[in-house]
């Protein structure tokens, strides 16, 4: 690899592959910044040492919920078969049995025009005003005065929602054209040599 990376040139960095998977329900106790709590999951599950390399809580920790006792994070793993075990047999966490299943990449929602699934990032976007999350308007979230229960989406235009939910008509079909266009999506693990991971 030293070769290979010197031949690249003074610049070039190499990156490890990395799974992901969602870890459900993990308890709030759990500090995802300690290495040792990492160690201690991969001895207590028997998975290769040193194979989580990375641990973080999906929502963050401000915006939880009082006395709420359990969250989803994303464990990202440098090893296949350890996140494949970690998907077929679930993790041992703080006292509790988490499920996990292999994280599917969704497609990305422009914050300034709002569209899903366009390849563009508000830092390249066209559109020349800013579109409202939670009510279609023009205008920023933070302005926004609409109150909850008069959210309207501005990708399917219907009532209820903004465009930030996940549960959108809109967002879904996006969702489903996005995860065809990549066959390795269709299998629960990530594929390798062993059998099992070929189920769909």
């Amino acid at each position: 690899m030293d070769m290979f990376m010197s031949n690249m040139g003074g610049e070039s960095v190499f990156k490890e592959r990395t799974y992901q998977a969602i870890v459900e329900f993990v308890p709030t106790t759990f500090d995802p910044d300690s290495q040792t709590e990492i160690s201690k999951i991969e001895s207590n599950n028997e998975i290769k040492m040193g194979s989580i390399s990375n641990a973080k809580y999906i929502k963050p920790i401000d915006r939880r919920a009082l006395n709420q006792a359990s969250a989803h994070m994303i464990f990202e793993f440098n090893d296949a078969e350890a996140a494949n075990k970690a998907i077929r047999m679930g993790l041992f966490i703080c006292g509790k049995r988490t499920p996990v299943r292999k994280s599917l990449k969704e497609p990305l929602r422009c914050l300034k025009c709002q569209r899903v699934g366009t390849g563009h990032l508000a830092a390249t976007c066209k559109d020349t005003k800013d579109t409202c999350p939670r009510c279609g308007g023009e205008h920023r979230a933070v302005s926004c005065t609409v109150a909850k229960d008069n959210l309207r989406c501005s990708n399917c235009k219907e009532d209820g929602h903004g465009a930030a939910d996940r549960n959108c008509p809109y967002f879904r079909k996006r969702a489903t054209q996005h995860l065809e266009k990549d066959p390795l999506n269709k299998f629960l693990y990530f594929p390798t040599f062993s059998a099992f991971t070929w189920e769909t």
